[in-house]
């Protein structure tokens, strides 16, 4: 399967999303054991998991398209500001 069959860009998506996880969860230990109040870390970590997020599904998992990366960047930002309030 090739990245611009759907069922392999979702298994990427799976597979990508799962390592955002583990990148959040070891982040959040690290600052967390670095002596930075929680709700701090959990708030930093969530960023650096989105960073990851978007680079790695960047590289693995989707194809370049319909939007700039500007445009790309937004979408995701805006998407993750609402999953960190839910955090």
């Amino acid at each position: 399967m090739i990245r611009s069959d759907v069922r392999a860009q979702f298994l990427w998506y799976l597979i990508v999303g799962g390592l955002a996880f583990f990148v959040d969860i070891a982040a959040f230990v690290a600052l967390s054991k670095s002596g930075i109040p929680w709700l701090g870390a959990s708030a930093a970590a969530f960023v650096i998991a989105t960073v990851a997020n978007y680079i790695l599904s960047y590289r693995l998992a989707f194809l370049r398209g319909r939007f700039s990366r500007a445009g790309e960047v937004s979408r995701l930002f805006a998407v993750a500001l609402v999953g960190l309030g839910l955090n």
